[in-house]
């Protein structure tokens, strides 16, 4: 499945679910993505501090939901995920940028 394909499914299934928060879908969503990445911080969090490995099963969960998020949003505000993580890519290749 390519970037594309995963936000159109995203779409459809996100619009079910928005169409009931007009007019401050915006917040819900950007809520709803602070949220889930909240979920991936205390995972890695929870690890660090027993000492043990994160679960990937869990982690890919908890990611997917973040996806899922930024997926639909971008969908909302009429962006391709494709293209921006293609630009993403691009931006970081060539300026050398790394992730701190």
């Amino acid at each position: 499945m390519d970037f594309d394909q995963y936000q159109q499914e995203i779409a459809e299934y996100g619009d079910k679910f928005t169409a009931n928060h007009q007019p401050g879908w915006e917040l819900f969503l950007a809520t709803g993505l602070c949220e889930e990445a909240g979920e991936v911080t205390a995972l890695i969090r929870k690890a660090h501090r027993r000492g043990i490995p994160v679960g990937a099963n869990s982690l890919a969960e908890e990611l997917g939901d973040v996806l899922c998020y930024v997926a639909y949003i971008a969908h909302r505000y009429d962006l391709s995920l494709e293209k921006i993580a293609s630009e993403n890519i691009n931006y970081k290749v060539k300026t050398n940028h790394h992730v701190q």
